[in-house]
């Protein structure tokens, strides 16, 4: 299957949702996404956002210690899902 414009519109709509999500997880990370990609189909809303790490969680990955960023990041989702 692929993606037709039918099936996913850009527009308006598409990037107030990309606006939107940024700005949410920048206030609660403190750094937003460099991108943000709205898809929005029938039944459907998908954000894609590129480069939401924070330096210190970067960090964290190097060393190693991705699953403790998960957690944290999981966290943040729960937060935010309030």
């Amino acid at each position: 299957m692929t993606d037709s414009p039918a099936e996913f519109p850009h527009g308006p709509r598409a990037a107030a949702i990309s606006n939107m999500v940024v700005r949410i997880v920048s206030e609660y990370t403190g750094r937003g996404p460099t991108q943000a990609r709205t898809r929005i189909s029938e039944d459907l809303v998908t954000v894609i956002l590129k480069d939401t790490l924070t330096k210190g969680e970067r960090s964290l990955v190097r060393d190693g210690r991705a699953s403790l960023v998960l957690d944290m990041r999981k966290a943040f989702q729960n937060m935010m899902r309030r």
